[in-house]
């Protein structure tokens, strides 16, 4: 592939099936990636896969690629008496094989949980292992890499390497995103020595929630990110604007 043909792909992007984060309906999010000329587009939604029939046909219709993916939590396992411990890792289907194990996954995460709040849902590293055929991790700044990197957790980071290159040969990535949150930075430049030293593939995303910038208003003046801070304070019951 030449250097001019080369394109941009959103890998990471949250529809309003997220519903803890996310705003947008499938059928806008194809119609402003057609409009930006992308060739294809991943959905990765949190926790399911509820809206990908939907994206698939608007995809379609569109003349662009659909990526099947989606957001998901792994739950490490801690010592008696520690508190649980999550990590964010998105998963991308490469084929009708890593699709079914994509849907294993999320299947077996939100039977395992056993809980309605879709937070809480998490995989284990058994299950990634079991279902991992066909499928690419992309691993940022809230994953389980990064955590062992920031703690010096020297010995649970070779192990997690390992695993990884083990069950996910070729298909491991280190998401980087520059979106100016705590954690990235300091990963950024740790992942890419790890890249260096490992042959892992590094991949830019942008994490993406919403369709236009804030320059770029609608006819009621109201900007993505002015209703998606009003979901997100309702969704954990705090104050708009706040930190956490």
């Amino acid at each position: 592939m030449t250097a001019p043909s080369l394109a941009y792909i959103p890998l990471h992007v949250r529809s309003c099936y997220s519903i803890n984060d996310g705003l947008q309906n499938v059928g806008p999010i194809v119609k402003r990636a057609q409009k930006l000329g992308f060739p294809a587009i991943a959905v990765t939604d949190f926790n399911n896969m509820a809206g990908f029939v939907r994206f698939y046909s608007a995809c379609k219709s569109a003349g662009i690629k659909p990526i099947m993916g989606a957001d998901i939590q792994i739950r490490e396992k801690v010592k008696p008496g520690e508190s649980e411990r999550l990590f964010s890792l998105t998963l991308l289907a490469m084929d009708r094989k890593g699709k079914q194990n994509l849907y294993d996954i999320l299947s077996v995460a939100w039977v395992d949980t056993a809980s309605p709040d879709i937070d809480r849902v998490a995989a284990n590293l058994e299950d990634l292992a079991k279902y991992s055929e066909g499928l690419i991790v992309l691993d940022g700044f809230r994953g389980d890499i990064a955590y062992f990197l920031h703690n010096e957790d020297h010995k649970k980071l070779n192990e997690r390497i390992e695993f990884y290159k083990k069950y996910f040969p070729d298909r491991f990535c280190f998401e980087i995103t520059r979106t100016h949150r705590e954690g990235e930075g300091e990963f950024e430049t740790k992942a890419l020595d790890l890249c260096l030293e490992h042959g892992f593939y590094p991949v830019a995303t942008n994490d993406t929630r919403f369709l236009s910038g804030p320059e770029d208003l609608p006819e009621d003046g109201l900007s993505d990110y002015y209703v998606h801070d009003i979901r997100v304070s309702i969704q954990k019951s705090i104050q708009k604007g706040s930190k956490e």
